[in-house]
């Protein structure tokens, strides 16, 4: 919920508040001058900061009891958004706001400030800079703030007699409710919702969305997806027929909760109709080539079917359709029969700015999509390699912790060569919706209209590699499409290098090309670092990662070599760090990212899937039209 309605939603009704308020970033000057360059520090900017931050720390106050503790803290260094901020509370509640010197902090005895807050100043600390500032509650308010009556937005209490025939319903539906108080109980227009139970007394008149909603109220029927959210949130797959839902119930990495989250836009819009796959096949017809990246694909009784089309399958198809079948086999235990449109295209497709939320299960998604990540070709792979498709793949030989031990012996650590690898063919970025998203950094020696122009990262680095980072780079280009090739006909080209010969180096580029490249999870298995360049797309297991922990960041800037060069020197000073870095990736490919690791990712998908379908698969085969798929 917005921040400056918390006062309204929750009347002093916490003990402590922590508000680190939005601002204008001054401290973030350190990452360096690209970074200083790209912020607005004008004074409209600033006002209107300021503005944004009376109103939040007003809140905030209103929303502590008498008693309570509010700390206010930025990561900006101007009085404006600091000083004065704190000065309008006290004048805004005079008598009822008591400043708590922050003075008996250890280390801190150079941020202190004459008003009793602290200033970090990066010159000083070698670190960030940021301001604190502490309160005490004193006494209430004359006037208690509440939210407009009728408002549907917010979350208001049922009535005794709804609340106890939703838990008639639901004690009917699942046999068991728990922590099915009619206290936590709330409505919002025809949705109703479940609170948090430690939330439960808390005087809730503002939040727009807190808690699991549980049912939709149509004359008095509740519907189907809502009881499908309730219950995987709950753990009640069994009521549903669906088995134990738990993360070591077949032992699978993968939780049921996790990936159940990729499903809540879908649950919250409705269930999966047999109109929501039609409309998605239809869609997805529009698109050139369509049907060497898309299948309409069921599973009934444990069989693999596809719609025909008259058209030999795409080598990903076949490849992500054997991993399906794949984890058929691995467990004992059957999925749900199930219908849905599978996509292997490396490039999302269902913009949400243009979309509602349809089923399509995806190789790839980006923030800005609705398509739903999973596993992909990788796994079974007939062809490509990692560099040029004339490199043999063996992922089922990769993954074995056989050939792994013997690759570490083959290639220790202290051996590896501590350039920066790279070999792959010269695709160009070309994507104008990708270059357009709010979500990339500004690159800010390119014009505008020039963002979603053709630009090879791949051919760049290459050239950095023969010229000025030469010392810090060894990236070669394998080939390139045939445009490509007469419009830079010198471009020398280099040999491919299969994926074990990568373990020879301590760094490994993952780099893009004209969409998303799909080699991350190969190059976390070699034991090296993966420095992965910043990119709007996004595999399944892409949430589980953090950075500087499975994987080192860098950025995908066309203007400056800077952060890529810090980085580079960062690790080569910080080996032992650089060789933990890579030891956790390799930890996490093998745990996540094997075959089984893969196949189970796809059961939990399909059984999340099989909760929001709201028809039977069977009904929708008429076989004249279908054909049974095996590999």
């Amino acid at each position: 919920m917005d921040g400056r309605s918390c006062g309204k939603a929750w009347p002093e009704a916490f003990d402590a508040v922590l508000l680190d308020a939005p601002c204008s970033g001054e401290s973030l000057t350190r990452r360096g001058e690209d970074f200083a360059s790209s912020l607005d520090q004008s004074p409209a900017y600033i006002e209107g900061l300021s503005k944004l931050q009376r109103q939040l720390i007003s809140s905030a106050f209103q929303a502590l009891r008498v008693g309570g503790v509010l700390v206010y803290s930025t990561c900006t260094l101007n009085i404006k958004e600091n000083e004065e901020v704190c000065h309008f509370l006290e004048e805004s509640f005079p008598g009822a706001v008591e400043r708590l010197p922050l003075d008996g902090l250890p280390g801190t005895e150079s941020m202190q400030t004459v008003g009793g807050c602290l200033r970090c100043w990066p010159q000083l600390s070698d670190t960030q800079g940021f301001f604190v500032a502490r309160f005490r509650k004193t006494a209430a308010r004359s006037e208690v703030a509440k939210a407009a009556p009728g408002d549907s937005k917010v979350l208001s209490p049922l009535s005794s007699r709804e609340a106890l025939a939703v838990k008639r319903a639901f004690l009917n539906a699942f046999g068991d409710c728990p922590g099915l108080d009619g206290s936590r109980l709330r409505r919002r227009k025809k949705e109703v919702w479940l609170l948090p139970e430690v939330l439960q007394d808390l005087p809730f008149s503002g939040p727009r969305r807190v808690g699991i909603r549980m049912a939709m109220t149509r004359r008095h029927d509740l519907s189907y997806p809502a009881h499908m959210e309730w219950a995987c949130a709950m753990g009640l797959g069994s009521a549903l027929g669906l088995g134990d839902l738990s993360a070591a119930s077949f032992g699978c990495p993968w939780a049921q909760a996790g990936i159940w989250e990729g499903f809540l836009p879908l649950a919250r819009h409705g269930p999966i109709t047999s109109e929501n796959i039609s409309q998605l096949a239809a869609s997805v017809k529009r698109m050139y080539g369509w049907e060497y990246y898309f299948a309409e694909v069921a599973i009934i009784e444990g069989r693999v079917f596809l719609r025909r089309t008259g058209v030999h399958l795409g080598g990903w198809l076949r490849s992500t359709l054997r991993l399906i079948e794949h984890s058929l086999r691995l467990y004992e235990r059957p999925l749900p029969d199930v219908f849905f449109v599978l996509s292997v295209h490396d490039e999302a497709h269902l913009e949400k700015a243009r979309s509602p939320p349809l089923p399509l299960l995806s190789a790839l998604s980006t923030r800005a999509h609705w398509d739903i990540p999973v596993p992909g070709q990788a796994w079974y792979e007939e062809s490509g390699g990692v560099s040029s498709h004339d490199v043999e793949q063996d992922f089922g030989l990769w993954e074995s912790l056989d050939w792994q031990r013997k690759i570490e012996v083959k290639y220790p650590w202290k051996t590896r060569s501590p350039k920066a690898f790279f070999r792959g063919h010269d695709w160009a970025s070309s994507n104008a919706f990708t270059e357009h998203l709010p979500s990339r950094n500004p690159e800010t020696c390119i014009a505008s209209h020039d963002l979603s122009t053709s630009f090879s990262y791949r051919r760049w680095y290459a050239e950095l590699a023969q010229g000025p980072l030469q010392h810090l780079l060894d990236v070669g280009l394998t080939g390139a499409p045939n445009f490509v090739r007469e419009k830079y006909p010198k471009q020398a080209y280099v040999q491919p290098v299969s994926l074990p010969e990568h373990a020879a180096h301590k760094f490994l580029l993952h780099l893009d090309g004209t969409a998303a490249s799909n080699r991350l999870l190969k190059l976390l298995f070699m034991g090296s670092v993966v420095l992965k360049q910043d990119s709007v797309y996004e595999e399944f297991f892409y949430k589980d990662l953090t950075p500087w922990v499975h994987f080192v960041p860098i950025s995908r800037d066309r203007c400056t070599t800077q952060n890529l060069t810090d980085t580079l020197r960062w690790l080569l000073d910080h080996d032992n760090e650089a060789q933990a870095i890579a030891k956790a990736g390799q930890d996490y490919a093998r745990e996540h990212l094997s075959r089984a690791g893969a196949a189970c990712y796809w059961r939990r998908v399909l059984t999340s899937y099989a909760s929001l379908q709201a028809f039977d698969a069977r009904l929708l085969i008429n076989m004249s039209d279908w054909r049974e798929w095996w590999s």
